[in-house]
């Protein structure tokens, strides 16, 4: 069920939008202050320390985060402007992947999320990580409007969003997006938008790979429409139809992408961005390590790598 909200008013008084600038809307004060100011609060202090408790606790329960990055029209880590980041929601581990360990390789970006409401009650904190509530009715797509106008009119923010709105196997065809994103990219010439798959698969180790994918980034044209490459042609759809269509066939294509190398389980087209902890566990490794020191071999504790070397001493 989509929720339709009003269109903003304009008069013959606003001025055009610039192509050249990065915009969040026609309607957008030219001066804010703290008062009226809708942007979540950020503690850096805090944010800094989340980063850090993520970088940790991730390599704890992965054998490996990896990535891919389409970089067939640059880097788009280095986009200028505020950027909004929007991802399959696979799981539990999407904040702390995505919103976490991002900004540990994605240098001078302060990062903002929509967060269901009832899920930010239950996690408080996040309050002061520039996470902000989200509700289900028209006066909570209007406020979440607002408020995302508000942090993308910062040249620093890397606005990340899981459109789907609620958990979803990353084989669930077709993807459905609230309208909230529609919404945005309509009325923000000049924005970035960037595709991110992720995925949580076990390969061949005791802990799961977190693989994700950054596809080729779309910038929003001086009119408004869906960038080149949209090949929708029903024209009965309104602009933010349009917009959600064209965004769920930009990250179901990055999704298919990673699919299909998570299948072929080559951790050679990935970059490992941080590495977890191999082995099976404390007592098992434990032995092995013993074995191996009175055998005269060599502990590997990759199950994989060990298992190659094992094949290796075996041949005739």
């Amino acid at each position: 069920m989509s929720i339709e909200i009003p269109a903003e008013p304009r008069t013959a008084a606003d001025p055009p939008p610039a192509p050249t600038r990065p915009l969040v809307s026609d309607a957008a004060p030219s001066a804010r202050t703290e008062r009226n100011d809708p942007t979540p609060t950020v503690w850096p202090w805090l944010a800094w320390g989340f980063q850090k408790y993520c970088t940790w606790y991730v390599p704890r329960h992965f054998h490996a985060v990896r990535l891919q990055v389409d970089d067939s029209t640059g880097d788009p880590f280095a986009t200028p402007g505020p950027v909004v980041c929007y991802m399959n929601h696979a799981g539990w581990w999407d904040l702390v992947v995505g919103f976490g360990i991002a900004p540990a390789f994605w240098t001078g970006r302060t990062a903002y999320s929509p967060i269901d409401a009832a899920a930010l009650e239950a996690y408080p904190l996040f309050n002061k990580l520039g996470l902000f509530p989200v509700e289900r009715s028209a006066a909570g797509l209007r406020k979440f409007l607002r408020t995302s106008r508000a942090i993308l009119a910062n040249d620093d923010a890397a606005y990340w969003i899981t459109p789907q709105g609620r958990f979803a196997d990353p084989r669930v065809r077709p993807l459905e997006f609230d309208p909230g994103l529609g919404h945005l990219a309509k009325s923000s010439p000049g924005l970035t938008l960037v595709p991110i798959a992720v995925e949580y698969v076990f390969w061949n180790e005791t802990l799961p790979e977190a693989l994700i994918r950054v596809g080729r980034p779309t910038v929003v044209s001086a009119d408004g429409e869906p960038g080149e490459g949209w090949g929708g042609t029903d024209a009965t759809l309104k602009p933010v139809d349009r917009w959600t269509a064209y965004l769920e066939s930009r990250l179901t294509a990055e999704m298919d992408g990673l699919a299909d190398d998570a299948i072929a389980r080559d951790p050679a087209r990935f970059r490992v961005i941080k590495a977890g902890r191999e082995g099976v566990g404390v007592i098992y490794d434990t032995f092995r390590r013993v074995r191996g020191l009175f055998g005269g071999k060599k502990y590997i504790a990759g199950h994989d790598a060990a298992t190659r070397e094992n094949r290796r001493d075996l041949a005739p």
